[in-house]
C-alpha cells in the first residue's frame, strides 16, 4: 500500500465509531425504554428554546403489560391530568408511523401518522384526544386484507399509580410481533410567559414544554444537534486533525532523509 494513503484505514474506524452510534439510535426499540431525566424541551413561539425539568411530562420509561393488559407510562414525576398537560401515545404492531406528517412543528398532522391497515393502540390522557377517545385508549386489529376486524374504545379508563398513568388495551388478537414495530410517547405541557423588553413593552408568549419516545424525534422536529452529537463531532474533528498533522510531520521527516 502507498504509504501516503496508510492512515486512511483508521480515519475509516474513526468514522465509523462516530457515525454507527448514531445511526443505531434511529432503530426502533421494543419495549420497555429508558429515557433521560431532564430532557424536556422547551418551545416558545413555535421555536426550540433549550431543555430543561418538567417531571410531570419527563418521560422515563413505557411497559407493555400484556398479563394485565396494560400500557403503562412511566413519568419521572406524578402527572397530571388537566388541559393543559397532554399524554399521547401510538403504537403500530405491524407496520411504520407516517413520520412525514409529523416532521414539521408548525404543520403537524396526527391523523395521517396512522397508516390504513395497521394493528394499533392509541392513548390520550390529559388535555388532548383524539379518535374519539379521551383520558383512554383506542385498539384496532386489521387482517391480512386490512380491513378491521376489532376496534375498541376505552373512554375515561386511564388510571394514576404514583407516577405512572395506566391505560387498558386488549391485546389478545395481537400474536405477532410480540413487540411493537413502530412507537411514538409524546408528552406536552402547554403555558404562557410575559416578557418586559427593555422599552417596557409586555409580551405574552406561549410555551409549549415537550418530551418524546423516541428521543431523536424531537431532535429532528426542531433539527438539533444534542450534547452528545456535538461531543462525537469535536472528537471526531480533534483525531482528524491530529492524524492530519502526524501526516504532514512524517512526510516532512521522510523528505529531510532523502
Amino acid at each position: 500500500m502507498n504509504r501516503k494513503f496508510r492512515l486512511l484505514p483508521a480515519i475509516a474506524i474513526i468514522i465509523g465509531l462516530v457515525i454507527l452510534p448514531q445511526i443505531t439510535s434511529i432503530i426502533a426499540i421494543p419495549l420497555p425504554k429508558t429515557e433521560y431525566e431532564g430532557d424536556v424541551a422547551c418551545v416558545v413561539d413555535n421555536e426550540f428554546e433549550k431543555f430543561g425539568k418538567q417531571p410531570a411530562i419527563d418521560i422515563m420509561s413505557l411497559n407493555n403489560k400484556v398479563s394485565s393488559s396494560q400500557i403503562e407510562l412511566y413519568l419521572n414525576g406524578t402527572p397530571i391530568l388537566d388541559h393543559s398537560h397532554g399524554y399521547r401515545i401510538i403504537i403500530n404492531w405491524n407496520g411504520l408511523i407516517n413520520w412525514g406528517w409529523i416532521s414539521n412543528w408548525t404543520h403537524i398532522n396526527w391523523d395521517l401518522t396512522i397508516p390504513p391497515s395497521s394493528n394499533i393502540t392509541l392513548c390520550f390522557a390529559g388535555g388532548i384526544s383524539g379518535f374519539g377517545v379521551t383520558n383512554g385508549s383506542y385498539n384496532r386489529i386489521c387482517n391480512s386484507s386490512g380491513i378491521p376486524i376489532f376496534t375498541e374504545r376505552n373512554n375515561n379508563s386511564v388510571s394514576i399509580v404514583g407516577n405512572s398513568i395506566i391505560f387498558p388495551f386488549n391485546q389478545t388478537l395481537i400474536t405477532t410481533p410480540k413487540n411493537p414495530v413502530d412507537i411514538l410517547v409524546l408528552t406536552t405541557y402547554n403555558t404562557t410567559r410575559l416578557e418586559i423588553d427593555e422599552n417596557n413593552i409586555t409580551t405574552l408568549l406561549a410555551i409549549t414544554w415537550m418530551d418524546s419516545m423516541k428521543d431523536n424525534f424531537i431532535i429532528n422536529l426542531f433539527t438539533l444537534m444534542t450534547l452528545d452529537n456535538k461531543i462525537d463531532f469535536a472528537v471526531f474533528m480533534t483525531m482528524l486533525v491530529f492524524l492530519g498533522v502526524s501526516q504532514v510531520i512524517y512526510l516532512k521527516k521522510k523528505k529531510m532523509v532523502r
